[in-house]
C-alpha cells in the first residue's frame, strides 16, 4: 500500500516580494524535512538545511537575497540562521542571546526582520536592520504572544497575546510615540499583518462577534474599522495584490476562497473544487496559487484567477444551513448526530471493496480524533485513515465541540467542562453510526494524536463501557502536571478553557484530567510519549502509565527520541504502523505490518 506522509502542514513555497522568481519552501529529503531554494525561472532547486532530525521553518527575505531558517531542537529551542539564496555559510541571526522557541518572525521591504524569541515566562522582540550584523533588543512582554508583522518601511511593528485579551493586539510606533493597544477583550481580535507596497502602514484585521468573523483595517490616522457582513465560520486572511483582501473560510469541514473588496465591502466566491484548501497565496499577476487536497487525494498546488471571481450567495448560519447535510436515514460519508450542543458533524470512512463501495458493515470503528481543541478534521487527505482501512477499520472523525469551521458559539462550548463537553459528542456519534448499523457495538475504539489523545485517555476513563481500546500519541494524561511542564502558549491556552490556573481552579482541572479516572479504564491503552516533548511532557504521560499498570489495567507505553510529534517519513509510518496495529489487534486479528509493509514510500 502506496501512503503520503506529510511531517509538517504542507505550504506553498514562500516567494521574495520583490523577486517572486526566488522562492523558499520545506520539502522531503531523504524522509526528513528541510529547507530548499527555488528560481521558478531556471527550475533550479538547492538544499539551504541537512539536520539529523531535520529542519521545518525557514523563510526568504523581500529581496530574495537571503535565506532564514530555524535550528532548533526536539523541544523546539533555537536560533534564527541566515544564508545567502545562492548558497554560503550560515550566520546567527542574533548572536550572543540565548536559544528560545520561535515567536514569530517579519521582515519589511528593505529586509531589516523583527524575531521573536520565547521562553518559559514570555517573549522578547528585537530588530536585525538589513545589511548589518547589529541588532537592537526592542521589547520584552510576559507570557504568550509573538510578532506578526513589520510594516514594509519599518516604522512599525506590530505583536499579538491572547486574542481575548486587552492587549490582543499592540502596534509600536519604531520611530518614536506611544504604542497603539488594540484590545480584544469585547471581541477576540487577530491580524494578518501589513500592507504590501507604498502608503500608510495599514493593518488586515478578524474579530469575532456572537454571530461569527468580520473582516477589517486598522492604520494610524483612520483607527479601526470592519465591514458589518458577517462570516458564519472560521476564516484566515491575506492582503490581495490589488488591495483586496483574500479569504480562506473553514466551514463545514470543508474551505472556500473568497476576495473582499476592501473599497465597498462587496464579497466575491473563488471557483475551486470541494475538498480542503491548505494554503492560498496572491501573486502580483493576478493569480491565487492554492493548495489543495480531499480525502482521497494527497495535497496539491492549484491556480485560480482573481478575475474568475463570482458573487457569493451563500448566507445562513450553522443551525440553518448545512452545506451536504444527508437524509437523516443515510449512509452517506458525511453523518449529523443530534448532541445536547446541537448537531454535530461526523465523516465516515470505511473501507471499501475494488469498485469503492463500502461492505461487510457494521465495521469495527476507530474514532480518530483531531487536536487543538480549535482544529477540525476535514475533506482531506489522511494516511491514518488510509492505513486503518486497509486493517478492515472503519473511521470515524468527529468535529465536536470546541472545533473550528462551524462557528464562534460551537468553537467556545466547553459547557459542561473542559474533554467533557467533547466525550458527550463522541457518545452521541457513536450511538448514532451503531444504530444506523455502520459501526460494530462490540469493536470501537478511540485514539488521536495531542488534544485528540488526550481525550482518548479521557474517554477511556469517564465512558469505559463503550470504548474497547484506546491509543494516545503525545497526549495530556495528567492536566496539572501537563500545565507545570508545558509552554507559555500551552498555559495561555489552557488559562483561557479553565478560566485560570490549577491553582485557581483545581477541582475544573481534576474534572478534567485522565488521570483522575484512571481506575475506571476498562480497555488496553496504547500510549507513546515524546522524550523532549515540551508541550505535553514525557513525565505526566509516563506517570499515568505507572497508575494504570500498577491498578491493573493493559498498557503499553512507548518512547519516542521526539519532540511534540516526529521528524522523519519513516518515523511517521513505524507510529502509525504502531498504532493501527495496536487497534487492529483489539478490534480483531489482522496483521497490519502485512497489509501496509513497513517502509516509507
Amino acid at each position: 500500500m502506496e501512503l503520503s506522509i506529510e511531517l509538517v502542514p504542507p505550504t506553498l513555497p514562500s516567494a521574495a516580494e520583490a523577486a517572486p522568481n526566488r522562492q523558499c519552501t520545506i520539502a522531503d529529503a531523504g524522509g526528513r524535512c528541510e529547507v530548499f531554494t527555488l528560481d521558478a525561472t531556471s527550475g533550479r532547486r538547492r538544499q539551504v538545511t541537512r539536520r539529523s532530525n531535520g529542519t521545518t521553518m525557514g523563510d526568504i527575505s523581500p529581496s530574495g537575497a537571503t535565506i532564514w531558517w530555524f535550528d532548533d531542537d526536539l523541544a523546539g529551542v533555537g536560533r534564527w540562521m541566515v544564508q545567502p539564496f545562492g548558497g554560503g555559510p550560515d550566520v546567527v541571526a542574533l548572536p550572543g542571546v540565548a536559544g528560545g522557541r520561535h515567536a514569530g518572525l517579519a521582515m519589511s521591504a528593505d529586509d531589516s526582520a523583527a524575531i521573536g524569541v520565547a521562553d518559559e515566562t514570555g517573549f522578547d522582540v528585537y530588530l536585525r536592520r538589513s545589511n548589518s550584523d547589529g541588532f537592537t533588543h526592542l521589547l520584552r512582554r510576559h507570557g504568550a504572544g509573538e510578532v506578526v508583522d513589520l510594516s514594509p518601511d519599518a516604522s512599525r511593528l506590530v505583536i499579538a497575546s491572547v486574542p481575548q485579551s486587552p492587549t490582543a493586539l499592540e502596534v509600536h510606533d519604531l520611530t518614536g510615540g506611544v504604542p497603539t493597544v488594540l484590545s480584544g477583550a469585547e471581541m477576540p481580535l487577530w491580524s494578518s499583518g501589513f500592507r504590501i507596497g507604498d502608503g500608510p502602514a495599514t493593518l488586515l484585521l478578524t474579530r469575532q462577534t456572537e454571530a461569527g468573523y468580520q473582516v477589517g483595517t486598522w492604520s494610524a490616522a483612520d483607527g479601526s474599522h470592519f465591514w458589518p457582513e458577517v462570516f458564519d465560520t472560521e476564516i484566515s486572511t491575506s492582503w490581495g495584490p490589488d488591495g483586496s483582501a483574500l479569504i480562506r473560510q473553514d466551514r463545514h469541514a470543508r474551505s472556500r476562497l473568497l476576495r473582499l473588496d476592501l473599497s465597498n465591502g462587496r464579497r466575491q466566491l473563488l471557483p475551486t473544487p470541494p475538498g480542503t484548501i491548505l494554503d492560498a497565496n496572491p501573486h502580483a499577476d493576478g493569480e491565487i496559487h492554492y493548495l489543495w487536497t480531499d480525502v482521497q487525494t494527497p495535497p496539491v498546488a492549484r491556480r485560480v484567477l482573481l478575475r474568475d471571481a463570482v458573487s457569493d450567495t451563500l448566507s445562513g448560519s450553522v443551525s440553518d444551513t448545512v452545506s451536504g447535510r444527508p437524509a437523516a436515514d443515510s449512509g452517506a460519508d458525511e453523518i449529523w448526530a443530534e448532541t445536547a450542543g446541537g448537531p454535530v458533524h461526523v465523516l465516515w470512512n470505511p473501507p471499501t471493496g475494488e469498485a469503492g463501495e463500502s461492505t461487510g458493515q457494521p465495521w469495527p470503528t476507530v474514532f480518530l480524533l483531531h487536536g487543538g481543541p480549535h482544529q477540525q478534521d476535514r475533506d482531506a487527505y489522511d494516511p491514518a485513515i488510509a492505513m486503518c482501512n486497509a486493517a478492515g477499520l472503519a473511521v470515524a472523525r468527529v468535529n465536536y465541540r470546541g472545533s473550528s469551521g462551524y462557528g464562534p458559539q460551537w468553537r467556545s462550548d466547553f459547557s459542561a467542562g473542559v474533554g467533557l463537553t467533547q466525550l458527550e459528542d463522541l457518545a452521541a456519534a457513536r450511538e448514532e453510526l451503531v444504530r444506523r448499523g455502520l459501526a460494530d457495538a462490540q469493536a470501537v475504539a478511540v485514539a488521536g494524536w495531542s488534544w485528540g489523545g488526550y481525550l482518548s485517555l479521557l474517554a477511556a476513563g469517564v465512558q469505559p463501557t463503550l470504548w474497547r481500546a484506546a491509543a494516545a500519541a503525545y497526549p495530556i494524561a495528567d492536566y496539572p502536571q501537563a500545565y507545570a511542564g508545558g509552554t507559555t502558549e500551552l498555559r495561555a491556552l489552557d488559562e483561557h478553557l479553565f478560566g485560570g490556573t490549577p491553582q485557581q481552579h483545581p477541582q475544573r482541572y481534576r474534572d478534567a484530567s485522565p488521570a483522575t479516572y484512571v481506575a475506571q479504564v476498562k480497555a488496553p491503552v496504547l500510549l507513546i510519549a515524546g522524550v523532549h516533548d515540551p508541550r505535553c511532557p514525557a513525565a505526566q504521560i509516563e506517570s499515568y502509565a505507572d497508575q494504570l499498570r500498577s491498578g491493573g489495567g493493559s498498557v503499553r507505553l512507548i518512547r519516542s527520541e521526539a519532540g511534540h510529534g516526529v521528524q522523519s517519513g519513516q518515523a511517521s509510518v513505524d507510529e502509525l504502523i504502531e498504532l493501527v496495529t495496536f487497534l487492529a489487534g483489539e478490534l480483531h486479528d489482522q496483521n497490519v505490518t502485512a497489509l501496509v509493509g513497513s517502509e516509507a514510500p
